[in-house]
């Protein structure tokens, strides 16, 4: 798995992450307004070509969690601060989602899902024992 922001300390274990997907024993979604910013990111970065690789990538990946009218009305129901977060959020309750991974939690205090970073995800996995479809 080939990161587009490989920001440090948080690559290996989001790589790791990744690499369990691309393996089958984990299910990750994606919320589809986060592949806009994902684009974004990596054309402001490189150029469209890589942008175009890192959104095909990531939804080889990746179910998309999706951005309507009942995600968007969760969102501005939540008591969660930051709107952004907030549809990501409502967005992946919507998707059946057990849990959100981010490197920002404490923006997702109040978030209606537990809330992981990467590596403490890793973490309660490993504790799972061996590695199995999640």
């Amino acid at each position: 798995m080939i990161l587009y922001q490989d920001r440090q300390p948080f690559a290996p274990a989001s790589s790791e992450l990744f690499a369990r997907a691309e393996r089958g024993s984990l299910a990750t979604a994606v919320c589809a307004s986060t592949v806009t910013t994902v684009f974004y990111l990596a054309e402001k970065g490189r150029w469209r070509v890589a942008a175009r690789t890192a959104v095909e990538h990531l939804l080889a990946l990746c179910e998309v969690a999706p951005v309507g009218r009942t995600a968007l009305d969760g969102a501005l129901a939540s008591p969660m601060k930051d709107f952004e977060d907030a549809v990501v959020c409502a967005a992946a309750l919507g998707a059946g989602a057990d849990a959100v991974v981010t490197r920002n939690s404490r923006d997702f205090v109040a978030a209606p899902l537990p809330t992981f970073s990467p590596e403490s995800l890793l973490s309660a996995l490993d504790a799972q024992g061996p590695e199995s479809p999640q």
